[in-house]
């Protein structure tokens, strides 16, 4: 190559521009942004959570009358419990029909109190049969001649003899009846008396069971009740929570709102910028023409005047 040759060079630059419109909002965005950034904080003075309503106020309440008013059965049922396992055997006493001073008392009691009355009269009868006898007698041994003998005193001592021993037979006879009929009625007694031991020696046992089946059943009947009692404050509880679901919500719906009517400007921003954003943004090409290279003609023209 010569130091002649000819040399040349070229270049282009490219360089995006912002259309005016796009200046222009920036301009007033710009300030904007910063007005906004220094806004200050406002609270929220809405309510935020639901308070208690009447219904689970009244709930609470129950609640509490219901467990400070509880009676403690556990201490009575364990005594009733132990008083059963505790209680003493039952006995039935047992007495002859013979035996006096007891719950029977004396066999005389029982006697008829008008059985002499009764042998009195039938021992005037015998005695009466007997006079009447010793008349007829008398009559006879004064017709044979024969009243006043011997023999006659033997005849009438034979009839007051027999009159003895058939006052005696009729006495015995009918005292035995009567201690019989005496022994038959205390023979009654004491069989009642022993039916009513057994009977009441039952009612007791009875008793004791009865206090063992309800001092059992304290604790069940208690618990029963306590359930029954939380069935109602339950359902009660549950109608206050709906409502105060239902006013939580309205509070949320308030609270969203102002996190929105807060929020606004910045999406509003937020929403110009996307836009400024989506916009194609013009591009400026700037090319160099091209140019020959003198570089070395001046070397040249410099090295001539140099002689010259």
């Amino acid at each position: 190559m010569g130091c002649f040759d000819k040399t040349t060079k070229s270049f282009s630059t490219t360089t995006p521009t912002t259309p005016k419109s796009i200046k222009a909002l920036e301009s007033s965005l710009a300030p904007a942004a910063v007005d906004l950034a220094k806004t200050p904080y406002e609270s929220y003075e809405g309510e935020r959570v639901a308070g208690f309503n009447g219904d689970q106020t009244q709930g609470f309440d129950m609640l509490r009358d219901l467990v400070g008013n509880q009676q403690d059965v556990t201490g009575e049922a364990v005594n009733g419990i132990q008083s059963y396992m505790g209680g003493p055997a039952q006995n039935v006493g047992t007495e002859r029909v013979v035996d006096e001073g007891g719950k029977l008392g004396a066999i005389s009691d029982y006697m008829n109190p008008y059985q002499q009355n009764v042998i009195d009269p039938a021992i005037q009868k015998i005695m009466d049969a007997t006079f009447d006898r010793k008349k007829q007698l008398d009559g006879i041994q004064h017709n044979a001649g024969a009243f006043g003998d011997a023999r006659h005193g033997i005849q009438e001592g034979q009839l007051f003899n027999d009159a003895q021993e058939t006052i005696g037979n009729v006495s015995g006879q009918l005292l035995n009846s009567g201690y019989n009929q005496a022994m038959g009625l205390r023979q009654g007694d004491q069989q009642q008396n022993l039916n009513a031991d057994v009977t009441n020696a039952n009612f007791n046992e009875g008793q004791l069971s009865r206090q063992f089946q309800g001092a059992a059943a304290l604790p069940g009947i208690q618990a029963s009740g306590f359930s029954s009692n939380m069935d109602q404050i339950n359902a009660l509880m549950g109608m206050g929570q709906q409502q105060q679901s239902n006013t939580q919500s309205g509070l949320d719906v308030g609270y969203e709102d102002f996190l929105r009517s807060q929020e606004h400007p910045y999406r509003g921003i937020d929403t110009l910028i996307g836009a400024m954003n989506g916009i194609p943004t013009a591009r400026e090409t700037t090319t160099t023409k091209t140019e020959p290279n003198n570089s070395n003609a001046g070397f040249l023209g410099s090295l001539l005047g140099g002689i010259f």
